[in-house]
């Protein structure tokens, strides 16, 4: 399989760790044993975080980021999650 720009895409082999990106990282740490969340904003967050990784290892769209951050930071305190810092430092 490849890219747009003919460059073969990443494949993930079984049993191997895969980096998510420092975003989708960052939230799957801040969401790990919050049963209190429901799926749907689960969901939402780990979108979201995972467009912008995409967006920072192609540099496609790179003007959607501040959309993406505002879109993050509403879930995130309709969630009640702690306000104790960056996630994403």
């Amino acid at each position: 399989m490849a890219t747009k720009n003919a460059k073969p895409s990443k494949t993930v082999k079984p049993g191997k760790a895969v980096s998510l990106g420092r975003h989708t990282d960052a939230m799957v740490d801040a969401l790990k044993n919050r049963d209190d969340i429901d799926w749907v904003k689960k969901e939402m967050l780990l979108g979201l975080s995972r467009a912008w990784d995409l967006i920072e290892q192609t540099g496609n769209n790179t003007q959607t980021i501040p959309s993406i951050s505002r879109e993050l930071r509403e879930i995130w305190d309709s969630t009640s999650l702690p306000n104790d810092g960056d996630i994403f430092e």
